[in-house]
């Protein structure tokens, strides 16, 4: 159809649609071409050159030798190095990634496989204390499939000595589901084991940790101890009720000894803990040959109630537990 003008030369009704369809096409060729670039040598290259000038606030920061494979899926990294304040942290020659970046638009991190086949942890990672108070997982979904640490080669200013270590886990975290499954091992020194999952509306919870470690080991060293220490959680049941126990040693002495329950997102404990300046028998010990501390905290997402005393002096952080509880929000998903 056509209409006349005023000279009477008649013109295309709506002529203009022509005109914003072929933008529309332009800016998607455009779009599609600026993809393709990037998953180009050029493009991988300006990815990596942006990526060594990111500074994280907590001091951290990353670079990358070269990318192979695709931007988009099986992405291979080569020379991967983390950097803290006191320099040169990580270092990883080869780097498997399989990945959808795709996912990334709908508030969700996937990761297939995360494969190192070996790398090296230079010292004990320090970073710059952030000011704010940040939550302790990220506000989007994440996936991972499959994370191997084939080799992880700890250098002698982590531990004191030379220990080699692997890891192997796989983790699942969104609304309505928690799931870390991971299995590590630091040779002559420690064996961690541990497994959450959790998903009401499955009407499923379960949780298993069995920890172990030499005296110079990981798990010592975490906690200020000078002995051997080790660490058993079971328990049995479902999301609707689930009770479980919780058993640690120092040494030759029970640290910890608790009763664990928890019924649809609310947890408790009670039992006996040893903390920092008692022994397992209540009586006080050196703060330099003590074991650890623990008080309950308050937050917006937690109610903590209850107490505990360290021989006949009620305190805080106290050996007695009688009774702690906390509530956990746990969103299923519409």
């Amino acid at each position: 159809m056509t209409e006349a003008t005023e000279s009477g030369r008649p013109v295309p009704r709506r002529r203009w649609w022509r005109w914003l369809a072929a933008a529309f096409l332009a800016l998607v060729a455009i779009l599609g071409a600026a993809l393709l670039i990037v998953d180009t040598d050029i493009g991988h290259r300006y990815v990596a050159n942006r990526v060594g000038a990111i500074r994280a606030a907590n001091g951290l920061r990353f670079t990358i030798g070269r990318i192979d494979g695709s931007l988009y899926g099986d992405t291979r990294l080569t020379d991967l190095r983390v950097y803290d304040l006191d320099g040169l942290v990580f270092q990883a020659p080869r780097v498997a990634l399989d990945w959808s970046p795709i996912r990334w638009f709908s508030n969700r991190l996937e990761i297939r496989r995360l494969a190192i086949d070996r790398a090296t942890l230079f010292h004990v990672p320090r970073t710059r204390p952030s000011k704010r108070r940040t939550p302790i997982l990220p506000d989007f979904d994440i996936r991972i499939g499959r994370l191997t640490v084939g080799r992880l080669l700890l250098d002698p200013r982590v531990l004191g000595t030379a220990r080699v270590a692997r890891l192997d886990g796989r983790a699942d975290i969104r609304s309505g589901r928690a799931l870390v499954d991971v299995n590590a091992l630091v040779a002559g020194s420690d064996r961690l084991k541990l497994r959450i999952d959790a998903e009401p509306a499955r009407d499923r919870f379960d949780l298993d940790v069995a920890a172990r470690g030499a005296a110079n080991g990981v798990l010592a060293r975490m906690i200020g101890a000078r002995s051997n220490v080790a660490l058993v959680i079971t328990g049995d049941g479902r999301w609707a009720r689930w009770t479980g126990r919780a058993q640690g040693n120092v040494g030759a002495s029970r640290a910890v000894d608790l009763a664990l329950s928890q019924a649809s997102g609310r947890y408790t404990l009670s039992g006996t803990l040893a903390p920092r300046g008692c022994s397992a028998d209540g009586s006080r010990r050196s703060r330099r040959r003590g074991f650890w501390s623990m008080a309950p905290r308050r937050s917006s997402n937690a109610d903590s109630t209850g107490g505990c005393r360290c021989g006949r002096r009620p305190s805080r952080s106290t050996r007695q537990v009688s009774s702690i509880s906390a509530r956990t929000r746990f969103a299923t998903s519409a």
